[in-house]
């Protein structure tokens, strides 16, 4: 069969050798100067040679081929054009827009709450919320090393303050410097190394309590330190607090919060763009949260202008939807 199908492809390219790149039938591939002259001219184009490559995986029979040899790239491409400005232009389809949105409103208001709901929780439980460090006190102690050379001691007394509920453990990390990092190998904007120190705290209370540390910091951080403001480059970040016998951090925090949710918080605190384009997470929660019925705006203006797109051109329009291809 598949040779059958290749003797008609073959048949195919003997009468259309000559022919522009955009009037050749959808069932004879581009050559690689072909598509790139096309997609010069119009990088959209690119999309319409995708959904054709995808087409021939789908076919079988010298009778596919036949049934499609009519269409050609020029026609397909600009069908898919016509239908894509119809979308943007037709009163159909605004009127089918407003049907949509006024079908997903419950959804989407459903969607908003689970949102509301799981970023409160984040925030009312995170480590941040149950205790604050504060900078109290840093002194430096000209001292001897063991290398016996003379170095200076830093004592940094800072203080742990509790939202008001009993803290039984602390785990922080903290550092000097503009900018906060993990990486005790990381350096700052000016070069410089930052280094990070780690205090574990297992000591109850529930107001306040001080604690001095000692960190590890290197010469040139101990210089800045002696010759500025000290509170104003202290950085630091709580990863785990422990009260009555629960551990809040953000792994077990995270763990809690419905997967389709937590993609969503995630990706809109670390999205660049000022204006998050929330589309793909929100649809997921209300796919797999709220609505398992539901359906995109898109998939709802396919399915209800079936009969628009046919007239537009019956032959294109039974391409796209070959097998469900559409």
């Amino acid at each position: 069969m598949f040779r059958l199908l290749l003797i008609h492809i073959v048949g195919i390219l003997v009468f259309t050798g000559c022919v522009s790149p955009l009037e050749k039938s959808v069932m004879v591939p581009l050559e690689s100067k072909e598509l790139d002259k096309v997609a010069g001219e119009d990088i959209s184009f690119l999309a319409t040679y995708s959904i054709v490559q995808d087409k021939w995986n789908r076919m079988d029979s010298s009778a596919d081929s036949a049934r499609w040899a009519p269409l050609s790239y020029a026609r397909l491409h600009s069908f898919i054009k016509t239908t894509e400005s119809a979308q943007l232009n037709s009163p159909l389809f605004t009127k089918l827009r407003a049907e949509w949105e006024e079908m997903n409103n419950s959804n989407n208001a459903l969607a908003d709450s689970l949102i509301i709901k799981w970023k409160s929780y984040l925030e009312e439980n995170s480590p941040d919320s149950l205790v604050s460090v504060s900078l109290e006190n840093i002194e430096f102690e000209k001292i001897r090393n063991i290398k016996k050379e003379i170095d200076t001691l830093v004592k940094v007394q800072l203080k742990l303050r509790s939202a008001g509920i009993r803290i039984d453990s602390v785990k922080l990390s903290y550092a000097f410097n503009q900018e906060f990092a993990l990486d005790s190998l990381a350096s700052d904007t000016l070069g410089q190394p930052i280094q990070t120190n780690w205090l574990f705290l297992q000591k109850r209370f529930t107001d306040s309590i001080s604690v001095k540390v000692y960190p590890v910091l290197p010469q040139q951080m101990k210089n800045l330190l002696i010759n500025k403001d000290s509170s104003a480059m202290f950085r630091y970040a709580l990863q785990s607090v422990y009260s009555d016998g629960i551990v809040y951090n953000m792994d077990t925090l995270q763990s809690k919060v419905p997967e389709p949710v937590l993609a969503f918080i995630l990706a809109e605190k670390e999205t660049d763009s000022p204006v998050f384009d929330s589309t793909i997470y929100r649809e997921r929660i209300i796919k797999e949260l709220v609505n398992p019925n539901y359906i995109s705006q898109g998939a709802y203006l396919r399915l209800n202008a079936q009969e628009y797109y046919r007239q537009i051109d019956s032959l294109a329009f039974s391409y796209l939807n070959y097998k469900g291809g559409w």
